[in-house]
């Protein structure tokens, strides 16, 4: 509907001295560095509590107490049975390696 910025839009109104233009835009919510999921780099392990696991554009998800982390899609069906127990997750040579930490 024109004049009416979709849900979760904004509007904004441009003057020159001719015209007046209106655009309407989509904002996407921010989040701060510390919120956003990362990736894991070469040779680091993340150990502690897998909480969930979600696909999200094509990207596998998963929440630790310490935050969120991507790994490749295909993941999920490693990560997705082990929702609560402890695990570490190590990235070596670009492939991801999971193990429960019980079973160390």
């Amino acid at each position: 509907m024109p004049g009416v910025p979709a849900p979760g839009g904004h509007r904004l109104t441009t003057r020159t001295a001719t015209q007046t233009v209106k655009m309407y835009y989509n904002t996407i919510e921010y989040k701060s560095f510390h919120e956003s999921p990362r990736r894991l780099g070469e040779l680091e392990e993340q150990k502690h509590t897998l909480l969930s696991v979600r696909c999200e554009d094509g990207q596998c998800i998963a929440n630790f107490p310490n935050g969120e982390f991507i790994f490749p899609e295909e993941m999920r069906e490693k990560l997705s049975p082990l929702v609560g127990q402890e695990i570490g997750i190590l990235r070596l040579d670009g492939k991801y390696h999971v193990r429960r930490l019980d079973d160390a």
